[in-house]
């Protein structure tokens, strides 16, 4: 609600950059904030409050693309370029949680001094690396370089591995798991409308505490490695986007009473040649993803 009252749906979506800047500012905030409230859970919980602060608005903008939806026609590419706005939305949210994680994983501490059980000093009071990355630090040492929002792995040792390493196999492996990706932010989004939007919220976290990661040992390192995952990690974060969406505009049209009207089976269509996109457009990142590795064996 607040995210709305500042910027307004409609500046939002004439100037989606705003967006950014307000993930990486509410992604921060959540960050801190969480981990003064709850310690031990803050690598989750600052998720879930940039999740809570971006959802009102999100869902509203949900409303107005189903209207558009019922007043405009055609499917497949044009359904999509209809919902550009909202693909940018989701995508500036995503990158500004990656900067702000890779920012905080580089400034903060690792973990407190041991003076800190006994003093309450300002070194004392920052967040620490050991709590508010927690959970993305264990995702990462359990893969190498790929995280999925259910925190199992791409089995990236198993393509990289010569006597196991075959283009199919390993492009089935990564499939299956960013397919389950997909189903599941399809999933939220319907049950929740911009639920999804925590699953993407997750994995942009993951992705920018590998940075960070990387960072910590060299900064051209970090963007050597962030350049190395655009060619498939553009696909599949766009199949994660379009997906969200289809389920989104599904939710309001139910929610809006029109699950038995002329109305809903227009929408449903639509939205069913979306995911349909979605899954083809994460086939096409798996296939790259699954050369890129297998070739470098």
């Amino acid at each position: 609600m607040v995210l709305e009252q500042i910027f307004g749906i409609k500046t939002v979506k004439k100037h989606s950059i705003v967006v950014f800047i307000a993930s990486i500012i509410v992604s921060s905030i959540g960050l801190w904030l969480s981990y003064y409230t709850f310690p031990e859970s803050s690598s989750i919980l600052g998720l879930a409050l940039v999740t809570i602060a971006f959802v009102p608005l999100i869902n509203n903008i949900f409303i107005e693309e189903e209207q558009k939806e019922l007043s405009m026609k055609g499917t497949g590419f044009g359904f999509l370029l209809r919902h550009e706005k909202l693909v940018s939305i989701y995508a500036w949210i995503f990158l500004g949680i990656v900067l702000s994680y890779c920012f905080w994983f580089v400034v903060l501490p690792q973990s407190s001094p041991d003076y800190c059980s006994t003093s309450n000093s300002i070194e004392c009071m920052i967040p620490v690396k050991d709590k508010v990355f927690m959970e993305q630090s264990k995702t990462m040492t359990a893969i190498s370089g790929k995280a999925v929002a259910t925190g199992k792995a791409v089995g990236e040792k198993e393509c990289k591995n010569p006597a196991t390493s075959n283009f199919y196999s390993c492009l089935e492996l990564i499939y299956s798991n960013n397919s389950l990706v997909l189903g599941l932010a399809i999933l939220f989004s319907f049950l929740w409308g911009a639920g999804a939007l925590f699953l993407l919220s997750w994995n942009a976290s993951v992705i920018g505490t590998f940075l960070g990661f990387e960072a910590t040992a060299s900064y051209s390192r970090a963007m050597a490695r962030f350049l190395s995952y655009l060619p498939h990690g553009t696909f599949e974060v766009m199949g994660y986007f379009i997906g969200a969406i289809a389920g989104g505009i599904i939710s309001v049209a139910i929610t809006k009473g029109k699950s038995q009207k002329y109305e809903f089976r227009t929408i449903a269509r639509d939205a069913f040649t979306l995911i349909v996109m979605a899954y083809w457009i994460l086939l096409i990142g798996a296939a790259i993803e699954a050369w890129l590795l297998v070739s470098a064996v």
